[in-house]
C-alpha cells in the first residue's frame, strides 16, 4: 500500500437514487433492471469533470470546488458552474420519467470528502450529510440542495436562470419544471410529463402503496402550477 497524507478535500457532492428500486428489481429481469440503472448513469453523466461511484440504484458524483474558472469573479463563476450541474440533474429527473416511468430523488452538498479512486475508498462528513438529507427531507422525488451549497449563492434570487426552487416546506430544490411555459413548441412537453405521471398514479390504486401515489402527485401538482403560472407571460 502507498505511504501517502490522507487529507479531506472541499467538494460539490451529489447523491442520488431511484425511487421504488425494491420493486423494479422484484417484477423485471436482469437485463430490464441493468437497462433503467445504465439509463441513469447515462443521463446524470457530467458537463464535467468529477468522479462517479455507481452501487446498485445509488449513484455518487463528486464535483470539484471551487471550479478552476479563468475569470476572477468566483460568485459569479460559481453560478454558472452549479446551474449547469443542475441541468444535468434535471434532465436526468426528465428523462427517466418519460423513457422508464422512474422518479428520482437526492441531495447536493458542499463539504469535506475523501477519495481513494484507485483503492475504492470514499468517506467524510459530506457524504454523511448528503445521505441524510436525502433520507430526511428528499420525501418527494426531488433533488434537495443543502445550506452549505445555498451559502454560496446570497444573492440567487437575483440569477432569474438558477433551475432551483423554494418547496413549501422550505427546502431548496432541483426543479425540472421551473422554466417550462406553454407555448406551441413547450405545451406536448407538458401534456406528455402529465400523461405518464397520470397513468403512474392511475397504476398505484388498488392494493397499492398509497405513499407511492402520493410522490407522484407531488411532481404533478408542480406540474399543473407551472401551467397555470405561464412564464411565457410574464
Amino acid at each position: 500500500m502507498e505511504n501517502k497524507e490522507v487529507e479531506y478535500e472541499e467538494k460539490i457532492l451529489i447523491y442520488f437514487d431511484v425511487l421504488g428500486f425494491k420493486e423494479i428489481v422484484k417484477n423485471n429481469s436482469a437485463e430490464q433492471i441493468y437497462k433503467v440503472l445504465r439509463a441513469v448513469h447515462g443521463y446524470s453523466e457530467p458537463r464535467y469533470n468529477c468522479e462517479t461511484i455507481w452501487f446498485s440504484d445509488s449513484i455518487i458524483q463528486i464535483y470539484e470546488y471551487p471550479y478552476k474558472y479563468a475569470d476572477k469573479n468566483d460568485q459569479f463563476s460559481f453560478y454558472h458552474y452549479f446551474n449547469n450541474i443542475l441541468g444535468t440533474v434535471n434532465l436526468t429527473q426528465l428523462s427517466m420519467l418519460v423513457n422508464y416511468n422512474v422518479l428520482i430523488r437526492g441531495s447536493i452538498v458542499i463539504g469535506d470528502v475523501y477519495y481513494n479512486k484507485d483503492e475504492h475508498i470514499l468517506f467524510g462528513n459530506a457524504l454523511i450529510q448528503a445521505y441524510e438529507l436525502e433520507s430526511q427531507c428528499a420525501l418527494y422525488p426531488r433533488i434537495v440542495i443543502d445550506d452549505s451549497v445555498m451559502k454560496k449563492l446570497p444573492n440567487f434570487e437575483d440569477f432569474k436562470g438558477l433551475e432551483l426552487t423554494r418547496d413549501i416546506d422550505g427546502i431548496y430544490f432541483a426543479d425540472p419544471t421551473k422554466y417550462m411555459v406553454q407555448t406551441n413548441s413547450e405545451k406536448p412537453n407538458l401534456q406528455l410529463l402529465i400523461g405518464t405521471l397520470e397513468k403512474l398514479i392511475e397504476s398505484t390504486k388498488g392494493e397499492r402503496l398509497p405513499k407511492v401515489s402520493s410522490k407522484y402527485r407531488w411532481l404533478l401538482n408542480k406540474l399543473n402550477d407551472r401551467i397555470n403560472t405561464d412564464l411565457s407571460k410574464t
